[in-house]
C-alpha cells in the first residue's frame, strides 16, 4: 500500500467500512481490516466477484505491451552479440 493523492472523481464508495482513526500506521490498517473480514466482504459482493472474472478472463500471455517489450529487448540483444 503506497500513500498517494487521488483526485475524487477516481474514488467509489461502497458499504464496506473500517472503524479507525486518521493516518493509521500500516500495521493497524491492515489489522483493522483483518478484524472487519474486508476480503471475504469484497469477494462475496457483486462488485468484487465482477473485478474477480475480469482478472480470470485476462490472459498474462496477451499481454502485449510485456510481449513486445520483451521481444525489443531480445532483439536488442541479438544485435549487440552480432547474431
Amino acid at each position: 500500500m503506497v500513500r498517494t493523492q487521488m483526485n475524487f472523481k477516481r474514488l467509489s464508495l461502497t458499504d464496506i467500512t473500517i472503524d479507525i482513526k486518521r493516518v493509521p500506521k500500516k500495521k493497524t490498517l491492515v489489522a483493522a481490516m483483518d478484524a472487519a473480514d474486508v476480503k471475504n466482504k469484497w469477494e462475496n459482493s457483486s462488485w468484487g466477484r465482477k473485478r474477480i472474472v475480469q482478472k480470470r478472463r485476462v490472459d498474462p500471455d496477451e499481454d502485449l505491451d510485456a510481449r513486445n517489450w520483451n521481444v525489443d529487448k531480445s532483439k536488442k540483444m541479438l544485435e549487440e552479440t552480432g547474431n
